[in-house]
């Protein structure tokens, strides 16, 4: 009995050239072990007269939850929550902890989690929860919903916006190595409601949010990613009908050109990403805007030289087709190939430069026989990276690689064009396994 086990081993780098793991894990989070530094009694000046300092009516903490280098060349999150009360302090950090722990699992931020220093402040409400135009709770930043929607804001009555402002200051002027700031700031609130926003560098979402409700938020303020519900096409997961933005990457990993709730907005992909549904991975569209903003904005430094998309091998299809049908896995190809001989494969992947030099990657494809012995002749090709000289146009140091590897014939030669000889039948006792 034939058997068979395709795979493509991609990414072997010329240059020496250092790739991250292409399954990067999260890097651990820091658990009841964290180090807490208490800040100083100082705190900066108010910004009106006779105010009360911020931290010396909370007494804040500084929980150091992920610190994995410099302040100045990492991303650095400040998570703060809402609406805990005295006795719920340790479920504020035991929340922050799960949900940072989300995030960190999740791509691209599993490849960058070496590079996200995270610190969390816990502050004492009076009251428990959220809220809303009809319940004004005493919290201590005075979150709400708006106008019964899932957006939250700060109440105009509670100054929580300067509140924050004091504690990001101080954080900076005490806490951070010097010349460091806060990036961005995730709020967490105490609710069991599906609510969450962002605006600028903060975001906002339930400490109980089950899925990745966080990782949406924060990548709207991050990543500057749009609600792929919406109607809005300025984002780079969001486009319109002509010049389609991701169109290099259409029939990749399931992109395609997907219309959107509106009419004339399209999105990457058929309701398959974090960005129109939380609790999803993000799509391979806004895990690439996501790893360009970090470092077109320098959040992070020196964390990686080249991003390199999970490569997919696939059988022949249109680019205007979700790819996860043709994907090379037992099931597909028992579905759809009745002969072995009809298969004509394609690795893909995408390529991005973070780096100010050009680079070389070569990509091999081919099938494994039953012994573990490779067959000849194997597929391969070197493609050239451009050296991304000007972050404000990383897409001209990106590229989108395929290469795709002529129909195969069981006895270990290429099927001869004409005219074509008796071809063994695929079976279901045969397997074909994929290490992409």
């Amino acid at each position: 009995m034939m058997r068979k086990r395709i795979a493509a081993w991609a990414l072997t780098a010329y240059m020496a050239l250092t790739l991250l793991p292409l399954h990067a894990g999260a890097v651990p989070i820091s658990g009841p072990s964290a180090t807490e530094t208490v800040l100083p009694a100082q705190v900066t000046a108010a910004a009106e007269e006779n105010t009360v300092h911020a931290f010396e009516a909370a007494g804040l903490p500084v929980y150091t939850l992920q610190k994995m280098g410099n302040d100045r060349e990492n991303l650095v999150l400040l998570l703060l929550g809402d609406g805990y009360t005295q006795d719920q302090q340790q479920r504020f950090l035991q929340e922050a902890r799960e949900q940072l722990g989300r995030l960190m699992a999740l791509e691209p931020d599993s490849r960058l989690a070496h590079r996200i220093n995270v610190y969390a402040l816990p502050a004492v409400s009076n009251e428990a929860g959220l809220s809303s135009e009809n319940n004004k709770l005493d919290t201590y930043f005075g979150l709400t919903t708006w106008y019964e929607t899932k957006t939250i804001v700060f109440r105009n009555d509670v100054g929580g916006a300067a509140k924050v402002d004091a504690i990001k200051a101080d954080l900076e002027r005490l806490c951070l190595d010097e010349g460091a700031t806060v990036d961005n700031i995730h709020m967490f609130v105490n609710t069991d409601a599906a609510v969450g926003s962002a605006s600028g560098i903060y975001s906002f979402s339930s400490g109980r949010a089950e899925g990745y409700a966080m990782a949406h938020e924060l990548s709207h303020s991050v990543g500057k990613l749009g609600d792929e519900y919406g109607s809005s096409t300025k984002f780079p997961n969001v486009s319109g009908t002509d010049n389609i933005k991701w169109e290099k990457m259409m029939g990749y990993r399931s992109v395609i050109a997907q219309p959107g709730n509106a009419g004339g907005v399209l999105i990457p992909t058929a309701h398959k990403c974090n960005m129109y549904q939380s609790d999803l991975p993000f799509c391979e569209v806004c895990r690439l805007a996501l790893v360009r903003r970090m470092f077109a904005t320098d959040k992070i430094q020196n964390g990686m030289e080249l991003y390199v998309a999970d490569p997919e091998v696939t059988t022949a299809h249109n680019n205007t087709e979700d790819s996860e049908l043709y994907r090379v896995t037992q099931k597909n190809l028992l579905n759809k190939v009745q002969n072995i001989s009809d298969l004509s494969l394609s690795l893909r992947t995408v390529i991005q430069n973070l780096s100010d030099r050009e680079r070389k990657v070569k990509l091999v494809l081919g099938v494994v026989k039953a012994d573990g012995e490779p067959r000849e002749p194997l597929k391969e090709q070197t493609f050239t990276v451009p050296a991304l000289t000007n972050k404000d146009s990383m897409e001209a140091a990106c590229i989108y690689p395929t290469l795709t590897y002529d129909p195969i014939w069981g006895g270990g030669q290429r099927r001869a064009p004409r005219p074509r000889p008796p071809a063994p039948v695929f079976d279901p006792g045969t397997s074909c396994e994929c290490f992409p």
